[in-house]
């Protein structure tokens, strides 16, 4: 993808700016229809891969003029597949996440005190010890929480999934406007540089022909004048 951003700097905005819609109509959904949430998320998400693999293969394609496979092909394939597998389960995406969000947090939370736990053995500073056990154990009750209220659950994760989208489609668009802001500059810079170099060669050419109009010029001889010959001859 970074291949095809750099052939064509204007559609990393176009990613950007469906990136944005995307994050937006996936935070409306979760907070107007909680109970169709999943299948407007599964829609939209294929539609999304979908639009990235054609990217890849449009990107793909060009490749090709270099050497004879591109791996975006594959990656392509792939997310063809996952699209259309969350169009057959619009369902299965909620279920996925939810189980998905509290597992995070529970297994967050038995590595937090284990980590406490080798602090111990380490002897380092008590303090962060107990911090470690507490974050451990909020981890963890964040988790069985999860577990327990799958709902609730998946509509905040629906939101905080909408607002990543949103913050990355923006990332994503500065980087674009940046990215055709120095391409322009980098452009103008060689404009001004072949300019300044084609006018001391002007220069040069417009003494030389200086040189060749001015009837006055000490390094021209005229060889037809009677002052070039030798008058102390009487003879001559």
């Amino acid at each position: 993808m970074k291949t095809l951003f750099a052939k064509h700097k204007w559609m990393q905005l176009i990613y950007g700016l469906l990136l944005l819609a995307a994050g937006i109509l996936v935070i409306v959904f979760a907070i107007n229809d909680k109970e169709r949430i999943s299948t407007w998320l599964s829609i939209i998400a294929s539609i999304g891969l979908f639009i990235y693999a054609a990217a890849l293969m449009f990107s793909g394609v060009f490749s090709l003029k270099k050497k004879y496979f591109d791996i975006a092909f594959i990656y392509s394939v792939l997310f063809i597949s996952i699209g259309v597998v969350l169009l057959c389960n619009q369902e299965m995406i909620g279920k996925f996440i939810t189980i998905f969000v509290a597992t995070a947090l529970t297994a967050t939370g038995v590595v937090e005190i284990g980590e406490a736990t080798s602090m111990i053995f380490f002897k380092r500073p008590i303090f962060f010890i107990v911090v470690f056990y507490i974050l451990g154990a909020a981890f963890i009750a964040l988790g069985v929480l999860a577990f327990c209220f799958q709902e609730n659950v998946e509509q905040v994760v629906y939101v905080g999934v909408g607002a990543l989208l949103c913050l990355t489609a923006l990332l994503e668009i500065v980087l674009g406007i940046v990215s055709i802001a120095r391409h322009k500059a980098i452009e103008d810079d060689v404009i001004d540089e072949e300019v300044v170099e084609k006018k001391p060669e002007e220069k040069e050419e417009k003494k030389e022909e200086e040189k060749k109009d001015d009837p006055v010029n000490p390094d021209v001889i005229d060889l037809g004048s009677d002052d070039n010959h030798d008058n102390s001859n009487p003879q001559a």
